[in-house]
């Protein structure tokens, strides 16, 4: 508390503050920063003892000039209260952080009726138990969206479908960086509905991801992916690999393949459509030779690019043998 009043007091023009994973703090302690730093702009108080009453009073004093919220893991925030909060005082918002809270009803188009202007959202861990759908009026998207984490982990509550992504994303065309790590419930059908143009990072581990969804996320950002994340899904095999090689990914850096059917020839495909490779993930890879499962960067991605070409060799070699 101390520590707060002595910030609140010679702090007066502070426009960002990082309180996160500040136990000791109180929720007074808290609220009462919000008192004498009247310029604050970004909010971080993730994995502190913030509560709703403390929530009500900084939107009341900041609301409109918040930013950047962050309430990752608060965990003492009531669930049901969080949201109309937010979306009521805090209209000029551009990063919302609302990890692990204990929200369970998410109205997507009321909270993009309330916060228009969202470049950063991220609900990950989010124990959902309804996502009602708001009225026409209210459906404006969030069109100046950048990056939405949904990841899930093994809290997959039955709301989370591919639909609430879509309306998450309806107007999101400028979306960069999209996290649905866990979502198993995502067709090809939405992924191609989805307006983003020039998507950056896809995160798309433990999805149950198959070659008719890989068909369409390759078909629709091979242009500009730059991380690709397709970890822990059974149905991503050589097929998969052989849609990079068509397509091309001039701008592929990091690729992880971990936990996929993939073999030492799906590798070379994804290789050489990649020219700008440099992080590649085979570990757990049952496909590829044991000493190549794991994660290749630097000399050892340069080494892998070798042995792959030698291993293509000796196959050609062997099967020209066999011919003559």
């Amino acid at each position: 508390m101390m520590e707060a009043q002595a910030v609140g007091k010679h702090c007066r023009h502070l426009q960002s503050i990082v309180l996160s994973q500040c136990g000791s703090l109180s929720s007074k302690g808290i609220a009462s920063l919000t008192t004498k730093c009247r310029q604050l702009k970004m909010f971080d108080v993730a994995m502190t003892k913030i509560d709703i009453p403390c929530l009500h009073r900084v939107t009341k004093r900041l609301g409109s000039q918040l930013e950047e919220l962050c309430l990752m893991n608060c965990s003492r925030l009531g669930g049901e209260h969080v949201l109309p909060i937010i979306q009521d005082r805090c209209p000029n918002l551009t990063v919302l952080d609302l990890t692990g809270t204990n929200i369970r009803k998410f109205n997507v188009e009321k909270l993009q009726a309330g916060c228009p202007n969202l470049k950063e959202l991220f609900v990950a861990n989010l124990l959902l138990h309804s996502t009602p759908l708001g009225t026409d009026a209210e459906q404006n998207g969030f069109p100046h969206l950048e990056t939405l984490c949904l990841a899930c982990g093994s809290l997959a509550g039955v709301p989370r479908t591919d639909s609430f992504m879509y309306r998450l994303l309806r107007t999101s065309t400028n979306l960069k960086k999209l996290d649905v790590r866990g979502l198993q419930r995502i067709t090809p059908e939405v992924l191609q509905r989805l307006p983003v143009t020039s998507l950056e990072e896809l995160f798309f581990s433990d999805t149950h991801a198959t070659f008719a969804m890989m068909s369409v996320v390759i078909e629709q950002w091979h242009h500009s992916l730059e991380i690709l994340d397709i970890s822990l899904n059974s149905g991503i095999s050589d097929e998969s690999m052989e849609l990079l090689s068509n397509f091309g990914m001039p701008k592929l850096y990091s690729l992880d393949l971990g936990s996929t059917n993939v073999t030492a020839e799906g590798v070379r495909k994804a290789l050489n459509a990649s020219p700008r490779l440099k992080h590649l993930n085979l570990t757990s890879c049952r496909g590829v030779p044991r000493g190549l499962k794991q994660w290749h960067t630097g000399a050892k991605l340069r080494h892998l690019m070798t042995t792959l070409g030698d291993m293509e060799s000796g196959t050609n070699s062997a099967e020209q043998q066999e011919s003559e």
